[in-house]
């Protein structure tokens, strides 16, 4: 007689209730009989699928899927649903509709997030997320995750198993104080939330594929990993943006290697999505930190308790490119009552100051005579004056209550490239007496200290007529902020350069080990632990030809080191 039979006789007997009851409460938490037979300490597999039966066959717990059952298993647990289960056949004509949100005449606001399926609550972030959807009268939607906790590819319709009354079915279950809207909404115009996806838990990249799901429009899926991806559409359009949101549910995953690493990086919290009466909309993330704490501009939310007038730790800009400033951006960013003065950070980073379009490399050897002259025609040919232009605006910026770092940056250096390696005053005399200036400068420090001196600080700072002195950060020079934040956010680095040298994109940064602001790429994202800032120069920078996926974007990062990405557009830096 087999181990599963002599088991199945003692059941028949009565006996062995009390490990029967010690199995089923292992089950419902784990769902393998492997780990029950681990936790258990019994004799072998045979023991532990002998209990599983016999708790299915009692409708104590459900079944498994018939394709993980043996034909013995669907013998003994002689259900015809197990046995042959009915096809479940659909399909669809049409392209699946979306309904219009229903908008506020002032200022509408939504919160967005995802739950796990069978997952307790982040109870601190749950506190949270309900004052401050009350502050905000903000609406609340919830995508249901459904993540395949039994090892099953065949049946994982998040409509079929939320509606489906099939045994294996019901032990997806949700926490009951959550309203969910797993359907597909238009926000805004041009942003649609896309809660009939399921896209699983332990997806790396949870937005590849989605870059045309939803058309023209920007999009946001359901996700317990928090990331962010531009889409290049024409230069005249907005850029369209991918998003998911981050979860309100506690970490719950298979222990292997793609759920170990989702575990990593799981992040509690969601989106919030501000929307105009004009119809234009801003979408900033809500991160919130192990104890629940939410942070959304200058608005704190810590047990329940909201409180305005918070100042937040540091702003990274997007490139500042001051030759080709966008005059609507700077005001917004640091004019009167602008973002820096309303928020007023510890630290502001600035990247890719100077532009130097007096002698930019960017331009192409097949239209280089017809780019410099139009370049002259717009009046960017003297280099010292936009030396000086430059100058003029870093000083428009500082304030003494925050400290400011010029980071290095590849368009800063144009300036040491034209001197060692481009310029030729010979060629150049409106700029010759200038860039003798600045190379004599530049050979007598290296060769005083080995190595090249900041050109950029030296430019700026001699025609900056201000008492408060900024930080320029040498090449390879870190600055961490938020230490106490998992090892603290770099801040130290533009993203030009990755590894020994060598030009990198977001997704080489993300591997470094440490959380990272960067910028250099215009392009705003969110790639695991590095942020990625857009541009606050114009959009049009007159080398950017063809499609683009620029945005004027700038991260914002809070006091608990926690993150957002922000975004002009319209004239405007929120609802």
């Amino acid at each position: 007689m087999t181990n599963l039979k002599k088991f199945v006789s003692l059941r028949q007997a009565g006996k062995d209730r009390a490990l029967l009851k010690k199995f089923v409460k292992v089950y419902k938490r784990t769902f393998s009989i492997r780990c029950c037979v681990e936790e258990l300490g019994l004799a072998n597999y045979h023991i532990g699928r002998a209990l599983y039966l016999t708790a299915v066959s009692g409708g104590i717990i459900a079944a498994r899927p018939r394709t993980h059952m043996s034909n013995e298993e669907a013998k003994i647990i002689g259900t015809e649903e197990a046995a042959a289960p009915e096809p479940i056949i659909g399909g669809r004509v049409k392209v699946r509709a979306t309904p219009q949100a229903t908008l506020r005449r002032g200022v509408t606001r939504f919160m967005l997030s995802c739950a796990q399926n069978n997952t307790e609550l982040h109870e601190g972030l749950w506190e949270n997320w309900q004052a401050l959807a009350k502050h905000y009268k903000a609406r609340m939607l919830t995508a249901r995750s459904v993540y395949n906790r039994f090892a099953s590819v065949s049946d994982m319709d998040k409509k079929l198993i939320i509606g489906s009354p099939r045994r294996e079915h019901r032990d997806y279950v949700w926490d009951k104080r959550l309203t969910f809207h797993d359907e597909r909404l238009e926000l805004a115009p041009g942003l649609v939330w896309c809660g009939e996806t399921n896209v699983m838990p332990t997806a790396p990249n949870p937005l590849a594929g989605f870059e045309t799901f939803t058309g023209r429009a920007s999009t946001i899926i359901p996700h317990p990993r928090i990331a962010m991806r531009s889409v290049s559409t024409h230069k005249k359009e907005g850029t369209k943006l991918l998003y998911t949101t981050g979860t309100l549910t506690q970490r719950n995953y298979i222990q292997r290697k793609a759920g170990q690493m989702a575990e990593f990086h799981h992040c509690y919290g969601g989106l919030l999505v501000e929307v105009d009466r004009s119809g234009v909309w801003f979408v900033r993330q809500l991160n919130a930190d192990s104890d629940g704490t939410l942070h959304d501009w200058d608005v704190k939310v810590k047990k329940g308790h909201v409180s305005t007038g918070n100042s937040v730790r540091a702003i990274s800009w997007g490139d500042i490119h001051a030759a080709y400033g966008d005059p609507v951006a700077y005001k917004l960013a640091w004019g009167e009552d602008g973002m820096l003065d309303e928020l007023r950070p510890s630290e502001q980073f600035i990247h890719d100051l100077l532009d130097f379009r007096a002698r930019n490399p960017h331009r192409t050897r097949r239209a280089l005579h017809l780019q410099t002259f139009q370049e002259w025609v717009k009046g960017h040919h003297n280099v010292e004056q936009e030396v000086s232009d430059t100058a003029d605006f870093l000083a428009q910026t500082l304030r003494e209550w925050c400290k400011t770092i010029v980071v290095d940056s590849n368009h800063d250096n144009m300036l040491v490239q034209w001197l060692s390696n481009t310029g030729d005053f010979r060629k150049d005399p409106e700029n010759a007496v200038y860039f003798l200036q600045a190379a004599l400068h530049l050979w007598e420090r290296t060769s005083q200290e080995g190595k090249p001196p900041n050109m950029t600080q030296w430019a700026v700072r001699d025609a900056t007529a201000n008492c408060i002195d900024p930080t320029f950060l040498d090449e390879d020079e870190s600055y961490i902020i938020c230490p106490d934040a998992n090892g603290g956010i770099e801040c130290g680095l533009h993203g030009h350069e990755s590894f020994n040298g060598a030009r990198g994109g977001p997704r080489a940064f993300s591997k470094i080990g440490r959380k990272a602001n960067i910028g250099h790429h215009h392009s705003a994202g969110i790639w695991d632990g590095v942020y990625v800032a857009g541009i606050m120069g114009k959009l049009d920078q007159g080398y950017n030809t063809g499609l683009g996926s620029w945005s004027q974007s700038n991260i914002i990062t809070y006091e608990n080191g926690k993150r957002t990405i922000q975004t002009i557009y319209d004239g405007k830096a929120r609802a």
